[in-house]
């Protein structure tokens, strides 16, 4: 049997030196285990390293991949779905489980499945989609073109590769053999160890992310240096605070390229590069991708890389859903005279308070370039059962001094539309995020309603 080759992998600063004959192996374990062509193989996973080895396998197989997050219902999970096999990764060992369910899904549904993965579920139950083949390799293709990225570069990632930001990468690094370098860390100094060890010339994470790592080189300059060898650095995730690209730039003397997607588009739609770069935007679409804008604001896409189709499980059955190759994303956008998009923000995160529909993220762009906050998430509390909303931030700071607020209110009073100014102000000590660096607006929701309804103490009225 011949086996395909891949790049280098590195784990941390160290090159991986036995990666190829360990995805042989794992391949030699699924046929001892008896699986078949297109079927699907359950993957849940805490390392990037064992689920790289792992995936490559499958695909080696042409066996479909169903991305399974959660690790207390994963098996349950993969027996809804018909997967014959879980794998599981649990205290430094792969479990192999052999499912006995019954086959929910069929040959003619699967014929063009690549791989199964997740929507985040941001805004509500995840879905399962399927991105084919053909859609997998235009998007590789149409990434690395698109950010003129390099066969010799080096790719830095410390998201989990089971994402759909990092499969992207992961598929691109699959196709042109590039370097791959996974960090096993969020340490920013370690991170930047790392960076200076393997000269990366690419590195990809959230914003989250880079606001911890830039306030690290604010307190420890010399490290800015030991980063000099990242000619990318990408982003994606979630909206980039246009203060934080600023600054960023502003110590490092290079952008960070902010890009969009969505799973349901396999994933990347627009990114900034080196030569086509405007703050505040998420770039140009990627080449042979169409987008225009409904007239309450929405992006639409078309796109050859949008998803096979997407399950959903009702009544005890999965039930595959044919995808529409015209996407309407469920963003509300801005696109410029040159092809720029801005995210302004999601239509169900709209909040409509007194007649008015609010986009919580407009609100919290503004209140971000305020000197004294780090974090701020804007929901709303239910002030009664008729729908009476008030619009409320809660704030992580940047100073200990809570007496900060007023001068934020009043600074506000200056930057924003007074419908959009929030009636009450939470100081707290971090927001709640999903795994890829999303604000998690349900639980900001109830932890408003929490601190609302238990404590007066840090309350801040206007």
């Amino acid at each position: 049997m011949s086996f395909k080759r891949y790049g280098k992998v590195y784990l941390n600063e160290q090159l991986y030196p036995f990666f190829q004959q360990e995805v042989q192996h794992q391949i030699y374990k699924l046929k001892s285990l008896g699986v078949n062509d297109k079927e699907v193989i359950g993957l849940n996973f805490k390392s990037n390293l064992e689920f790289l080895k792992v995936y490559l396998a499958c695909r080696e197989l042409n066996l479909i991949p169903l991305i399974i997050y959660k690790t207390l219902e994963a098996k349950e999970e993969a027996k809804k779905f018909g997967a014959s096999l879980l794998i599981k990764e649990t205290e430094n060992k792969l479990e192999y489980i052999k499912i006995s369910s019954k086959k929910f899904l069929n040959n003619k549904e699967l014929n063009n499945v690549a791989v199964i993965c997740r929507s985040s579920g941001t805004t509500g139950m995840p879905k399962l989609i399927a991105w084919n083949h053909n859609g997998i390799n235009f998007q590789s293709t149409a990434t690395f073109n698109h950010l003129n990225y390099l066969t010799d570069d080096k790719l830095l990632i410390s998201l989990p590769l089971w994402c759909a930001y990092g499969l992207s990468i992961l598929h691109m690094w699959e196709k042109y053999k590039m370097d791959l370098i996974l960090a096993d860390t969020l340490n920013p100094k370690h991170l930047c160890e790392i960076i200076n060890i393997t000269k990366s010339s690419a590195y990809d994470s959230t914003p989250v992310f880079y606001s911890f790592l830039y306030n690290f080189l604010v307190k420890n300059p010399n490290y800015v240096s030991k980063i000099s060898s990242i000619r990318i650095w990408g982003c994606g995730g979630d909206i980039l605070p246009l203060k934080l690209a600023k600054l960023w730039y502003n110590l490092t003397g290079k952008p960070i390229l902010d890009g969009y997607g969505q799973v349901e588009a396999g994933p990347n739609i627009s990114i900034n590069t080196l030569e086509n770069f405007r703050f505040g935007s998420v770039g140009k679409c990627l080449k042979n991708i169409q987008t225009w804008v409904e007239k309450d604001g929405e992006l639409v896409v078309e796109s050859p890389s949008i998803m096979e189709g997407y399950w959903v499980f009702e009544n005890g059955d999965y039930t595959f859903n044919i995808a529409d190759k015209t996407l309407y994303t469920g963003d509300i956008v801005n696109i410029d005279e040159e092809g720029y998009i801005k995210i302004i923000g999601r239509k169900k995160n709209i909040i409509i308070v007194n007649g008015y529909n609010i986009n919580p993220e407009t609100i919290e762009q503004t209140l971000l370039n305020h000197k004294n906050i780090e974090e701020v998430g804007v929901t709303y509390i239910d002030m009664n059962d008729l729908g009476h909303k008030k619009l409320t931030a809660l704030v992580k700071l940047n100073s200990k001094d809570t007496n900060i607020i007023e001068d934020i209110k009043k600074w506000s009073l200056e930057k924003l539309h007074q419908e959009l100014f929030p009636k009450y102000y939470f100081i707290i000590e971090s927001l709640p995020y999903h795994s890829n660096g999303k604000i998690d607006r349900i639980a900001l929701k109830n932890l408003a309603s929490q601190c609302y309804s238990s404590t007066q103490e840090n309350l801040i009225s206007y």
